[in-house]
């Protein structure tokens, strides 16, 4: 099978060839042509004239065909394979050792041609490759693009349907010959495109951070005046302190989430967090009434819901001793006036209300504005099961 390998001059193409003959050798009789000093085991090609041969064809004696004499399986690599295989005229007589690769795949014999672009080697060549590996070298690094056979590298329809990856140089094998371009690595300018779209990049973030300065400075003033004139104006009638129950002038943002509506405690819809601006404790669990029997023993809020975060030793202990309420107002007494005309009822301490027993009111009774909170059915009591117990 013919290869062709092409590039740039420095783009690495006898570095690659290099490194796969490392790859082959002991395996097969390789021959090279315009690489020096190769410390692969290697034989130097013969003069061209002795690369073939002509023998009779098998279907008729008389025809002579080229055949090449290098040995069975021979790889044949030839650096700058132009200086052999150089275009010519079509109409010319075909070289024995071009036609010689019309047959050459029956003796097992490959040719690694290396040059740098397809069309300096002779067509009828190009048009017998079975394989085109492209290096390229850029700005960002090098590409290795490889076809089934010989193309315009340069083509974009080509490149497209290429099969193409990152490349390296294969810098183990320097040591194993003597390159012409010294291994010197390609230097290449930044592409003017990207210059200009780096440099519009830098100036619009520039005009756009002195914007945006501007704007900043011109309202930041203006929102501490509003600020300021919204605190000193008085509040209106009907106005609620801290903004509870008042007129709400805020909209809330127009897009939500799905998130929004899942509630951050599992079973509790109202935790939600849509609902963050609505939700306000207006009432705390407290044991307003608790109830024990001998199985068990349970807490009521006010509303009249089980309390089930107190334990069933905590709430027999409420039932038999009680629990203050340190959140509770405390009672408020005031005197009450006696009937015009009558004097002041001094009623004994079972049966009658209290009286005020020193000042000015000594002898008045003593009333509570307090009224008597009982949440039927329950109290701090305990079970009729477990009084009859």
């Amino acid at each position: 099978m013919i290869t062709v390998i092409t590039g740039t001059p420095g783009a690495g193409k006898t570095a690659l060839a290099v490194k796969l003959m490392k790859e082959l050798e002991g395996t097969r009789p390789i021959f090279t042509m315009g690489i020096p000093d190769l410390q692969i085991e290697h034989q130097p090609v013969p003069p061209v004239a002795e690369w073939t041969r002509l023998e009779p064809s098998p279907e008729d004696p008389s025809i002579k065909l080229p055949k090449f004499t290098f040995p069975p399986g021979s790889l044949i690599v030839i650096d700058e394979s132009q200086n052999v295989y150089r275009p010519r005229n079509s109409s010319g007589k075909v070289p024995d050792y071009v036609a010689a690769f019309e047959t050459h795949r029956h003796t097992g014999v490959d040719f690694w041609l290396i040059t740098q672009k397809t069309s300096l080697i002779d067509a009828n060549v190009r048009a017998l490759a079975g394989k085109h590996l492209h290096i390229e070298s850029n700005f960002f690094g090098r590409k290795l693009f490889e076809w089934p056979k010989a193309v315009d590298a340069e083509s974009k329809t080509e490149r497209d349907i290429a099969s193409k990856k990152n490349y390296k140089l294969p810098k183990q094998v320097f040591d194993l010959y003597k390159s012409s371009s010294l291994h010197i690595k390609q230097k290449h300018s930044i592409p003017t495109p990207l210059i200009v779209v780096v440099v519009c990049l830098l100036l619009a973030s520039v005009a756009g951070w002195f914007v945006y300065g501007r704007l900043h400075a011109k309202i930041a003033p203006e929102s501490t005046s509003t600020t300021a004139s919204t605190a000193q104006r008085p509040a209106q009638p009907g106005a609620v302190p801290g903004g509870q129950g008042g007129t709400v002038t805020e909209k809330a943002p127009l897009g939500v989430r799905p998130l929004d509506f899942q509630p951050v405690v599992p079973n509790r819809p109202e935790t939600a967090p849509i609902f963050d601006s609505l939700r306000q404790v207006k009432a705390m669990e407290w044991p307003d009434a608790c109830i024990a029997s001998k199985a068990r023993c349970s807490c009521y809020s006010g509303q009249g819901t089980v309390i089930r975060t107190v334990d069933e030793a905590t709430c027999r202990d409420i039932v038999a001793n009680g629990r203050h309420n340190p959140y509770k107002d405390a009672p408020q007494f005031v005197q009450a006036p006696a009937p015009a005309g009558q004097p002041n009822a001094s009623p004994s301490p079972t049966s009658g209300p209290r009286t005020a027993s020193t000042g000015p009111y000594e002898g008045n009774p003593i009333v509570s504005n307090e009224q008597p909170k009982f949440h039927q059915p329950f109290g701090s009591m305990k079970s009729s099961t477990e009084g009859a117990s």
